[in-house]
Formats: C-alpha cells, sequence, structure tokens
C-alpha cells in the first residue's frame, strides 16, 4: 500500500512538472515575440494591446490551470470518502449481528458514533448511526397486529464529510442486517419521543440526547427526529425513571426530563422517562422558536438609562413542585442591566414573565415597570421591558391604571389624599399607566382615580412599606342611543322599603361621581336607587353602579342638582329606594309625558310586601311616552305564589291593592296580586277605565273569590281597551277578565286561567278576543264570548270556539297541580295545549317564565310554554 502511493504520488509530480514548464515555455515565447517585434518598431497604441492581450491569456491560463487542479483533488477527496463509506459498511456487514451498534446507543454495539479519519492527507469525519427497525410485515409495536419483538432488523447510516473540501456535499451510505436465527420474545421495551412546538406542530430535525447510566451496557446517544418530529427507539433496556431525555434544535428553547426526588425540584411533572419490557413509551416534548428581550433600567421621570441595576425575572411555566407543593418554574433567574443601563436575554422562551426588583436593588423604589406586568411572550417575537426608578423611600405606593381589558390607561388622575397629615398629591398617568406616590407616611390613605369616558373609582388603602395596587376603571357606557322617533327615553325609579344609613368618606370624579361609603355591605343596593348626601340641605342622587366588593358606589345627577354629592356635612346620608309605595312613585312621576319626552319606569322590591295599589291616572300619554310599572329583575314571581318572598301586592281582602289604570298606553308586568276583594263590586284587582291601548302582561293573580261580591282579576269598563298575555289567573269570583261597556275591548293572548268561581272570560257588554287561552274548571263557562275573535283556545267544557279550539278537556291532564293552596298551571308532559297554539311572533315571543317561544316549531296554548 505504501509503495503504490509513492508511485501516484511521484506521477502527480511529473504531471504538475509538465503543466509548469508549457505554461512557461508559452509566456516565454509569448514575451520574446513581443520584444522582437519592439526592435522592429511599434507604436504605443500597438504596445498596449498587446500587452492586455498578453495579461487576459495568462489569466485566463492561470483559472484554467486552477480550477482543473480543484477537479483533480475534489475528485481524489470523493473517491477516498466513498472508499472510507465502502469500508464502514464492509465493517458492519462482517461485525456478529448482537455487535452491529453504537457505543452508548441503542442499539448497543462496538462502533463509535462519530470519529475524524486522514485519508491521502485528508481530515474525514465519520458519523454512524445505528437503529432497530420494526417491519410492519409482523405487525408493529402498538399496531393490529402488536409487534412485541419489533427489532427486526438493524439500519446503519454512515456519513462522510470533509470540512476542508470544497464542492464536496457529505457522502451518506446506508445498508440493513438482519439476524440470521428467527427473532424471539423480546425483553427489552422502546421509547418513542415526539417533539412539537408550542402549536402542536411537530419538528424535524430536533437533536434529541437520551441517556441511562444504570443500565448495562450504558446509553449515552444523540440523534435527531424523523419527518414526523418523532426519535423511534426500538429494542430499549427496561429501567425505571432513568431515561434522561433533552431536546434541542438551534434558534428553539429547549426541554428535558427531570430526576425525582431531586433537591431542586423533587416532584418534577415531566420526570425521568421509564421502559417496561415489550411496552412502548411515548415521551412528548415541546420547543418552540426563541424570543428576545431587552430590559432598561431609567429615571422614572427622565428615563435617563441608571447602571448596573439588579432584577430578578420569572416566568410562569412550572416545571415540579417543592415538598410544601409550591411551583418551582422553568425561568427563575437574576439579571443585572450594564454600564449603559440595558440587557439583552436572547434565549426567552415563549411564556408568561414577571420582571421585579432584585433583593440586592439599594437605593431605588421601582416606579413603573413597563409594559404591564405579567409580560406574555410569544414564540420568536422581541420585546422591551422599563424599569422606572426613584430613589428609595420607606413608605410608599406604586399605582397602576388600567382599563378593564388591564391595558395601560394613559391620562388618567390619580389622587392620594390623608386629610389628617395634610397629603393630597394628584398625578397624571402616563403611556405605561403607572404613577407613583414616595416619600409617604405609614397611614391610611383615601385613593382615587378618573378619566373622561371611564367610570371613577375610589377606596381606602392602607400604606406601610412599599405598595404596589392596580386600579381598573371600566370604561363608562355610552350614552343610550336616542329612542326610536316618538318614543322617550325610559327614567326609572325604585319602590320598596330597604333603607340603609351610611357615611361618605370620599367622592371622585366630576360626573357621574364615584363614592367611598360606609359601612362596607352594600349588597342589598341596586341599581337606580337612591343616594341622599351629606350636605346641607341633603340632595338626592341616583345610584348607576355598586361595587361591594371596594365599598363603593357610582352615582349620576338625575335630579339636576349641579355640582357634587356632598360628605362631611351635617346630613346623615342613605341609600335608600326612591318610593315606599306605589301611589308616590306615581304622584311625583306623572306629568305630561309627550312634553318630557320620557317614560316613567317604576321598579318594584320584595323589601316586605306591598298592601296598596295605585290609581294611574294624570298623566298626558301616547304610545312612547307612558307609565310603566315592573317588578326588579330576580324578584319576579315564577309562575306559583311565592308568599312574600318575591314581588307581592297583597290587599289583604280589601281594595287597598287594586291597580285603577285611567292613563292610556299604562304597562304593567311581573307583579303577583292575592287577596284584592270584598268593598263592594268594584274591588277588582286590575281595573281599566278610560284608558286605551293598555298592556298587561307576566301577571300572576290569584285568591280574590268572594262570597259577598262580584269581583273580577282584570275589569274593563267604559272607553277601555287592553291586552293581557302570558298571565296566570286563579282562584276567583265572578270571571277572571270582564268587560261591562259596549265601548271596551280587550285582547287576550296565552293566559291560563283556572277556578273562577262563575266564567273564565266574561264578555258581557264588551268585546273580548282570545287567542291560545286556557280557561278550565269555570261552572258556568269557560269562554263566555259571543262578539270577539276566537281560536287556538281550550276549556274544559264546549265553550272554546273558532279555528284550532279544544273543548271538554282534563285541567288535571294539563296543569302540574290544581290541589287548592298549591296551584301550579305550569304545563306537564302530555297535555293537550303542547304544540297547539297559533304564532304570535309579531306581537311577542316569550311565556310567563321569560322562556322562549316556540320550543320546537309550534307554538303552546296557555300562559306556559312547556
Amino acid at each position: 500500500m505504501k509503495t503504490n502511493s509513492k508511485i501516484k504520488n511521484q506521477k502527480s509530480k511529473l504531471w504538475r512538472s509538465d503543466i509548469t514548464s508549457d505554461r512557461n515555455a508559452f509566456i516565454s515565447r509569448f514575451a520574446f515575440w513581443i520584444l522582437h517585434s519592439q526592435r522592429a518598431g511599434f507604436t504605443l497604441i500597438e504596445t498596449m494591446v498587446a500587452v492586455a492581450l498578453f495579461a487576459l491569456l495568462s489569466v485566463g491560463t492561470y483559472g484554467v490551470f486552477t480550477q482543473t487542479t480543484k477537479t483533480i483533488r475534489a475528485s481524489r477527496s470523493r473517491v477516498a470518502a466513498t472508499a472510507l463509506a465502502g469500508e464502514r459498511v464492509e465493517i458492519i456487514r462482517n461485525l456478529p449481528y448482537a455487535s452491529v451498534g453504537l457505543q452508548g446507543g441503542v442499539p448497543p454495539g462496538n462502533l463509535v458514533p462519530s470519529e475524524v479519519v486522514v485519508r491521502d492527507g485528508i481530515p474525514f469525519t465519520i458519523t454512524t448511526v445505528i437503529r432497530n427497525i420494526d417491519d410492519p410485515f409482523d405487525g408493529i409495536l402498538g399496531g393490529d397486529p402488536n409487534d412485541t419483538s419489533p427489532a427486526d432488523y438493524k439500519l446503519a447510516e454512515i456519513s462522510v464529510s470533509c470540512d476542508t473540501c470544497t464542492g464536496n456535499p457529505p457522502l451518506i451510505f446506508t445498508t440493513t442486517v438482519a439476524p440470521k436465527n428467527l427473532e424471539s420474545a423480546s425483553t427489552n421495551g422502546s421509547l418513542f419521543v415526539q417533539v412539537i412546538n408550542a402549536s402542536g406542530e411537530i419538528i424535524p430535525g430536533t437533536t434529541v440526547h437520551v441517556e441511562n447510566t444504570t443500565v448495562n451496557p450504558q446509553i449515552n446517544l444523540d440523534d435527531v427526529t424523523n419527518a414526523q418530529g418523532e426519535l423511534q427507539l426500538v429494542n430499549v433496556p427496561p429501567a425505571l425513571n432513568s431515561y434522561r431525555i433533552r431536546a434541542t434544535k438551534s434558534g428553539y428553547s429547549t426541554e428535558q426530563t427531570y430526576a425525582p426526588g431531586d433537591v431542586t425540584n423533587p416532584n418534577p411533572t415531566k420526570a425521568h422517562a421509564s421502559v417496561i419490557t415489550q411496552q412502548l413509551t411515548r415521551i412528548t416534548m415541546v420547543i418552540d422558536k426563541v424570543s428576545t428581550m431587552t430590559v432598561n433600567s431609567v429615571h422614572a421621570d427622565t428615563l435617563s438609562p441608571i447602571a448596573s441595576i439588579p432584577f430578578h425575572m420569572q416566568g410562569a411555566k412550572p416545571i415540579g413542585t417543592y415538598a410544601d407543593e409550591s411551583p418551582v418554574y422553568k425561568y427563575s433567574q437574576d439579571h443585572t442591566t450594564n454600564a449603559a443601563g440595558t440587557i439583552t436575554l436572547t434565549d426567552v422562551e415563549w411564556d408568561t414573565y414577571t420582571v421585579s426588583a432584585s433583593d440586592q436593588l439599594l437605593g431605588y423604589d421601582v416606579a413603573f415597570i413597563d409594559p404591564t406586568q405579567p409580560i406574555g411572550v410569544n414564540p420568536d417575537t422581541t420585546h422591551m421591558v422599563n424599569i422606572g426608578l426613584r430613589s428609595n423611600a420607606i413608605h410608599t405606593l406604586n399605582v397602576n391604571v388600567t382599563d378593564s381589558g388591564a391595558a395601560p390607561l394613559e391620562g388618567a388622575s390619580v389622587t392620594l389624599a390623608n386629610a389628617p397629615l395634610g397629603y393630597n398629591e394628584t398625578a397624571a398617568t402616563p403611556f405605561h399607566g403607572q404613577v407613583f406616590f414616595s416619600p409617604l407616611s405609614p397611614a391610611t390613605y383615601v385613593l382615587s382615580a378618573e378619566k373622561s369616558g371611564y367610570n371613577p373609582t375610589v377606596q381606602n388603602i392602607a400604606i406601610n412599606g412599599d405598595t404596589d395596587i392596580t386600579l381598573a376603571l371600566g370604561q363608562a357606557p355610552p350614552p343610550p342611543p336616542p329612542p326610536p322617533p316618538g318614543t322617550g327615553a325610559t327614567t326609572s325609579y325604585t319602590i320598596g322599603t330597604r333603607a340603609l344609613n351610611v357615611d361618605i368618606t370620599a367622592v371622585a370624579g366630576s360626573g357621574p361621581w364615584s363614592l367611598l361609603v360606609s359601612p362596607a355591605d352594600l349588597s342589598s343596593v341596586a341599581l337606580h336607587d337612591k343616594l341622599l348626601d351629606e350636605g346641607s340641605p341633603q340632595r338626592a342622587w341616583k345610584v348607576s353602579s355598586v361595587d361591594d366588593a371596594n365599598n363603593t358606589i357610582t352615582v349620576i345627577d338625575s335630579e339636576a342638582n349641579g355640582g357634587a354629592p356632598a360628605l362631611n356635612g351635617v346630613g346623615q346620608a342613605a341609600l335608600s329606594r326612591w318610593f315606599s309605595t306605589l301611589a308616590a312613585w306615581e304622584t311625583a312621576r306623572q306629568g305630561d309625558l309627550i312634553t318630557r319626552d320620557t317614560i316613567e319606569q317604576g321598579i318594584l322590591y320584595a323589601d316586605s310586601v306591598f298592601t296598596s295599589g295605585a290609581l294611574i291616572d294624570g298623566s298626558t300619554t301616547d304610545s312612547g311616552h307612558f307609565l310603566w310599572i315592573t317588578a326588579a329583575p330576580g324578584e319576579r314571581h315564577a309562575g306559583v305564589a311565592s308568599g312574600g318572598s318575591l314581588v307581592l301586592i297583597d290587599g289583604q281582602n280589601s281594595i287597598d291593592g287594586q291597580i285603577d289604570i285611567q292613563d292610556s298606553y299604562t304597562r304593567v308586568e311581573w307583579l303577583e296580586m292575592t287577596r284584592i276583594r270584598s268593598d263592594g263590586n268594584d274591588a277588582d284587582t286590575i281595573q281599566v277605565r278610560d284608558a286605551s291601548n293598555v298592556l298587561l302582561q307576566y301577571l300572576l293573580i290569584h285568591n280574590f273569590d268572594d262570597g259577598s261580591n262580584s269581583i273580577v282579576g282584570v275589569k274593563g269598563q267604559a272607553n277601555a281597551s287592553f291586552t293581557l298575555r302570558n298571565s296566570l289567573i286563579y282562584d276567583g269570583d265572578t270571571a277572571a277578565v270582564r268587560m261591562t261597556s259596549s265601548s271596551g275591548t280587550a285582547t287576550v293572548q296565552n293566559s291560563t286561567i283556572y277556578d273562577m268561581d262563575r266564567r273564565g272570560l266574561y264578555e258581557d257588554n264588551g268585546t273580548i278576543h282570545a287567542i291560545n287561552t286556557i280557561a278550565m274548571g269555570n261552572p258556568t263557562s269557560d269562554f263566555s264570548v259571543s262578539r270577539g275573535n276566537e281560536s287556538y283556545n281550550m276549556s274544559s267544557d264546549s265553550s272554546a270556539s273558532g279555528t284550532g279550539s279544544l273543548t271538554n278537556k282534563s285541567a288535571s291532564a294539563q296543569f302540574q297541580s290544581i290541589a287548592s293552596g298549591s296551584e301550579n298551571l305550569h304545563l306537564k308532559a302530555g297535555a293537550n295545549a303542547y304544540n297547539a297554539g297559533a304564532d304570535l311572533s309579531s306581537s311577542f315571543t316569550d311565556d310567563t317564565d321569560s322562556e322562549s317561544r316556540p320550543k320546537f316549531t309550534v307554538w303552546d296554548m296557555g300562559a306556559d310554554e312547556y
């Protein structure tokens, strides 16, 4: 082999010598020709052309020579690389099958994963990869059929590369090696490592390091994931919690497993992997592109840099827990800015980070950190964080003002005050939304914040040491859209008996106003309630929001008081309903509603049982300007008697609870009314006279049977017209609905009537139109209607008439309960009223429980949609 090498070298030298001699001879002859020509005489131009031609030919000749040399060298290195790869393949083929593997690898063997070999004076790097392969011919691991001995053969890959060679990519040879004998039952398992990014996408070409020092031979290998982002190690020795795995890729974060019981992470979320005999262990590693974060330490006022400031940065991604179950975070490190007051971190993993002052920070307080924390970092992004600092004080307050979405709020006015200390400072938030108060005395202060277009806030705050607080200002609701032409704005007032004396300790804002009050329990305070301030004279303000957690309310100037709510005055502040009775509300709010351009709404609360009704009379109204009586949401009946736990008007066997409507367009809804009777024949629960277009809905009227007088649930008299819908009336006297005058008209829709002493619907002298209505158990007649239109009604006798009506049905088959005192007139399963009504969606689309109609495709009869 040495002799052959010398001969080759000598031939190569001779070849190079011949080329050099020819080149030199050519140049000499050409130069001689030029000189000889000059003796004969040449012009300057001819000489210059000759020289240029000479240079061109020389450079070209040299280029051809150089390229030829490179080609020969590349060919020679290629031949050498091929020979090396072929030799390694032959070595592998001639090894015993059990020895075909890598030192520290899977499968184990005698081959080294990587080595440098010099051949023909050229250094080559030889990389060898050996893998066990699961051939699908006899099933695959975890498949059907399941191959419990999946190491069917071995695949060897030899890569030969040369760093000093140009134009030669790595040369890769592969070969397979199969055992001579039939496979036997495996005593090993398999380990598959899947690598994905933060979005769950696979990452091919990721380097996976697998190490295990507890097996023999030990395993210490590096391999890469395949096109499916998975490294498949087949025929791996079994071991418990001892396979250390780490996934890395250039420009990406790193993920690894951890040893259980380690003092730094005793309870890891991703422990070292176990491999079980004839079983597959799957491990998923999540990595993604790293991001860059630049942290600057600056003066809070001038933003000029401050050098060498230590800080701590911690992520939110846990990798385990300590013995006390507190989290072990993957990223928790101390850093220090440089002499220019900055530091750039280039290996930031996607996570949510919190930046805080280091315990080693001396001489400064943190006035702000921008952006607002925590700081969300996505893969492959760039971030800048500014730490604003001021000279150190013992007691400080950092206020972070945000909107309701936690975004920094610029331009908010923040006030911190303590009257006994004579302290009252106001600061405007800059772009990062943070203001800093320093130095302070240890005490309780009043902190308020406001910004145009946002609801102000105010609260007490105790200062002792360095204090941080975040104030979230909710955006003030936009003014309600203008009502449709001809419709007034709704003005709401509360009606009930609840009242609460309070002290106003702070007022913030310029309209609306945020008030800090005590005592702290504001759970019974409602929207539209009244605040009586502490001024002299006291003035009333309307509550527009309540924050029980922070002991604050927001009020508006509904009464055109001017100025702001008074505090620290002579009056006793109180929160209450505006009116204690329905009649008091009607008296105060009636009038020319068209000129005032308003809808007046009275909202009843179940603070106690109402024992009086009201006369609704004296207002000028139209379809867009009227009086509206309702029960507060959450305090409305559910179609059954409440016993007073919800809004209830109890006449206590008198006429006192009656609502007498004499103003057109009045609306009454969601009331439970009971025991309104006696006191003569006009003691009806609701009476309508000289009023048109009255709407009565979602009513529960019951227990008005009277042995001595003729009592009606809803009565229409002269010049009356009303619509009754989604209402339940039971246990009554003469009739549930009666029209006594020929000039009166009633429309009854989707209502349920049961157990009158005489009639259900009693047309008498007027006209009643009925549709989708159930009237049952009324001895004289369920429907005493002759002039009005009827359709899709139901009766227990034969009186229901018109298209779609049902007669002679059983009440017990329709309602959940007809037991006296326990009536529940909701429909039961299998009721005839189910899917038997007409579609009235052009007028309304819900039932007495505010549930949508229809539940399926066809409306039900009665007040309840089953």
